[in-house]
């Protein structure tokens, strides 16, 4: 049934891509000054937090055995072709101009954020878990649809959360890994944007087993990343291959589903798709 579904929404991509804001070559070719403002910052980070020197390296993607020849060729040449562009993890780095950059070198960022909060529409959600708060970007536009909620949100930077603490006053923002222990629930939703890309395969499968069992009855995940798509040409999203290591959109569906969840593709661009997982109660309501 995973493999089945998986092999449905990887065809789907290529109908329900949104290909009316696609950029030209030029816009798309990277800017050596940003180029060189990135690297720095990822050599900054890596002097100030050297367990994450390598780490990665050593990182694959979980196969698409799934897929057809003709599939898993594109999915590789997009792979190839993605892991060519200046990195994009390392824009977490530096909380005053992170949303400058994100403007500023991801295709449809903006766009994105927005799908994501409509993706996270749930009825009477109260209690709300994200993934990758960063300066609470997506945080806001989740709990302005989400008036009362409170929200427990986690990033790896004290430095993001301190902005996003200005923020969301009223929020349980804590300094933490996707790969630890997370906050206890049940949480009615959980949210995330640009951040789960950041594990490798079987770390994306075993962090949707953990989620989840802290979701409540009805319960929904919405994960709002980079992936790696269908056809090379559209891998336009910056990922250094180390920091970043994205999936495929069909990858992460077939785990969502394996971890218990009714997975559905809410929205796909290009390189950039909106996955939700929802937990039984939610499954049949959706149906």
């Amino acid at each position: 049934m995973a493999e089945r579904t998986a092999r449905g929404h990887a065809r789907d991509l290529g109908g329900k891509a949104d290909r009316r804001s696609a950029r030209t070559e030029r816009e798309r070719a990277p800017r050596p000054a940003r180029l060189e403002r990135l690297r720095h910052r990822r050599d900054e980070h890596e002097r100030d937090d050297p367990t994450r020197r390598g780490v990665a390296a050593a990182r694959g993607h979980a196969g698409v055995e799934d897929l057809g020849a003709d599939e898993r060729a594109e999915e590789q040449a997009g792979r190839a072709h993605a892991g060519s562009l200046p990195p994009v993890g390392q824009f977490h780095f530096d909380p005053a101009s992170y949303l400058e950059l994100m403007a500023a070198e991801v295709p449809a960022f903006e766009r994105l954020q927005d799908e994501v909060a409509e993706a996270a529409r749930a009825p009477g959600a109260r209690t709300i878990l994200e993934l990758g708060t960063g300066t609470g970007e997506t945080a806001r536009r989740v709990l302005a649809a989400h008036r009362g909620a409170h929200l427990v949100g986690i990033d790896a930077s004290e430095r993001m959360l301190a902005i996003a603490r200005e923020a969301l006053p009223e929020a349980d923002l804590r300094v933490g890994r996707l790969e630890e222990e997370l906050p206890a629930g049940p949480f009615d939703l959980v949210v995330s944007a640009l951040c789960v890309h950041h594990l490798d395969g079987p770390g994306k499968a075993d962090l949707y087993s953990r989620l989840a069992g802290v979701l409540a009855p009805g319960a929904r995940v919405v994960v709002g990343d980079v992936v790696v798509p269908l056809h090379a040409a559209d891998a336009v999203t910056p990922i250094d291959g180390l920091y970043d290591t994205p999936s495929t959109a069909a990858e992460q569906l077939g785990w969502l589903e394996a971890a218990g969840l009714r997975p559905s593709l809410a929205w796909a661009h290009r390189d950039l798709a909106v996955l939700v997982g929802y937990a039984a109660e939610a499954a049949r309501a959706a149906t």
